[in-house]
């Protein structure tokens, strides 16, 4: 059961990762972020994947 857990939470981390550069991209078509605004989208990606 805790395998299974184990799984279940690093799946739901790579889904969400994936959300999070899937929607960047169809923001940002083509566009490059600054250093400073990657930090900004790297500490908001943080923070929503401490939620799980």
């Amino acid at each position: 059961m805790v395998i299974n857990t184990s799984q279940l939470i690093d799946s739901s981390i790579s889904q969400m990762n994936s959300y999070f550069k899937a929607v960047l991209e169809q923001g940002l078509p083509g566009k490059t972020l600054t250093a400073e605004q990657q930090k900004i989208v790297d500490n908001m990606q943080r923070k929503s994947l401490a939620v799980i």
